[in-house]
């Protein structure tokens, strides 16, 4: 769920309005605005991920962690954060 102003800063900034002129409409400042923007394009690739991830048999599916192991092993420190890669 993306609040109305996250939803503004995204569409504002795909359509190549700068992180400063964004900031400025709304009152935060533009590291800020490059912040949201940024976590906000993280989750959609992740929801991405996860669904083309959902749409494979699960003998196609391999986990990774944020490092990039091909395979996440018991020692990794990452292994909570495990990610379905193709």
């Amino acid at each position: 769920m993306v609040s109305d102003r996250n939803r503004q800063i995204i569409e504002r900034r795909r359509s190549r309005e700068s992180f400063s002129a964004i900031g400025a409409a709304l009152g935060i400042s533009r590291e800020r605005v490059r912040e949201i923007f940024e976590r906000e394009e993280r989750r959609e690739q992740r929801a991405q991920e996860l669904e083309e991830a959902a749409r494979l048999p699960s003998s196609q599916i391999r986990f990774s962690c944020r490092r990039g192991c091909a395979t996440c092993w018991r020692s990794c420190s990452e292994r909570q954060i495990l990610r379905p890669t193709t």
